[in-house]
């Protein structure tokens, strides 16, 4: 049990920046009712970029918490 708690956690801290950037990135494209087209984010590695750059550490993993009380208990 150890072993799977170990994994996830793992898991999680290796993801949770993947999918801010990839939630992110397509929400920049659902809003289009803005005219203005303008991109925020390029891509993913422009978007780790910026978030790290912008929000910091915190930016990259702030729902990770969450997931963590979910995966030790």
């Amino acid at each position: 049990m150890l072993a799977a708690s170990e994994a996830g956690v793992l898991t999680l801290l290796m993801t949770n920046p993947i999918w801010v950037v990839k939630t992110r990135l397509c929400l920049q494209y659902d809003n289009k009712a803005d005219a203005s087209n303008v991109k925020i984010y390029r891509g993913m590695i422009d978007g780790l970029h910026k978030i790290y750059r912008t929000e910091g550490f915190r930016g990259l993993y702030s729902v990770s918490c969450n997931f963590l009380f979910m995966i030790l208990l």
